[in-house]
């Protein structure tokens, strides 16, 4: 009777100390894996905005906990005329704020340059055609580029972001004419991208 009383008071001592430590065990797992958190992504965006109506972007992406970056490449085309082509280059620092694997928002600050090919409407009141697009604008830009985003899994766990970016001030400079000369556009470029992470 004495050995069943004494296994009996070993079995509660050893439940309710082992409640406690299979808590911390959890926590302490749980910080772990919230510290190295790390994942590295190529990804396929498509997104629409001002001045590219349709943007397509192919990149890649690293996380290191709450640090990361982002390198992608755009090309995107105008609304109205489709001959209004730009191809873009954006380079950004990521500040996760709360690293989550299955659903996080980040916030980015870097650079992007952007080659920009616009057709310009000239007046001819001789031509049957009044509006000829028979110049061209080429321009090369220059700005800082700020983002917000929400990156998450989808419920078959695939990666998603949704990702909101503005370049502004933007310093353009004009390689078409004969004498190169630079210029700042109050007009911010703003894009809302979507994207597939593989």
């Amino acid at each position: 009777m004495k050995k069943t009383f004494l296994i009996i008071m070993l079995f509660l001592s050893f439940s309710l100390l082992a409640n406690p430590l299979k808590d911390q065990l959890s926590k302490t797992s749980f910080k772990s894996d919230e510290k190295e958190l790390r994942q590295s992504n190529g990804f396929f965006g498509i997104g629409t905005g001002y001045p590219g109506f349709l943007d397509i972007s192919l990149g890649y992406r690293n996380q290191n906990n709450k640090n990361g970056f982002n390198t992608s490449l755009d090309v995107g085309c105008g609304f109205f005329i489709f001959d209004c082509i730009y191809v873009k280059g954006n380079f950004d620092y990521l500040r996760f704020s709360n690293p989550n694997i299955c659903k996080q928002t980040y916030l980015g600050i870097g650079i992007t340059t952007m080659y920009f090919r616009a057709p310009i409407a000239s007046y001819h009141h001789h031509d049957d055609d009044w509006f000829n697009f028979d110049l061209r604008f080429d321009a090369t830009t220059l700005a800082p580029q700020f983002m917000i985003g929400r990156q998450f899994l989808t419920k078959s766990n695939h990666p998603r972001f949704l990702q909101f970016e503005i370049d502004l001030p933007t310093l353009a400079i004009d390689i078409c004419s004969n004498n190169v000369r630079g210029a700042f556009i109050p007009i911010p470029q703003v894009i809302l991208i979507y994207g597939f992470m593989f």
